[in-house]
């Protein structure tokens, strides 16, 4: 990655994230909008969970910064964009994790945000999302 400093990683648990991909939660708003507000905010607080975490362990970004997320999914049955989709529920969870005076993500905005990079792997036995905070990304 050259100068940019690769820190802050952060393991999710995609599984957890599986039930809210951009198609189910299309299917859950066309059902009924009560569904998906409740998928939401479900997701939403699994995230805050593990961003409020990372921040007991200390794990605090520097932003601005760039995100990258190496998805290891446990098939091919979903499209890429399907799981991509979920970073709006991880990001308003980072948003909600607070812990000693200190937020993970006060704003999820151009301002913290510089960009996203998303590579797609399978992994069967441990699917998962490896979530790093990529500093000085020639901001």
């Amino acid at each position: 990655m050259g100068q940019n400093m690769l820190k802050n990683k952060i393991i999710i648990d995609i599984m957890e994230l599986k039930e809210g991909t951009l198609n189910k939660y299309i299917e859950a708003e066309r059902k009924n909008r009560f569904k998906a507000s409740k998928m939401k905010k479900k997701l939403t607080e699994k995230m805050r969970a593990v961003f409020l975490q990372a921040l007991v362990d200390d794990n605090v970004p520097d932003w601005p910064a760039k995100i990258k997320c190496d998805w290891y999914l446990p098939d091919e049955r979903l499209d890429p964009d399907n799981w991509a989709f979920t970073m709006k529920f991880i990001l308003d969870g980072a948003q909600l994790a607070k812990y000693g005076g200190k937020v993970f993500l006060a704003r999820d905005s151009f301002k913290n945000i510089k960009g996203f990079d998303h590579d797609m792997f399978i992994d069967r036995k441990n699917p998962r999302l490896e979530f790093y905070i990529v500093e000085n990304a020639n901001l």
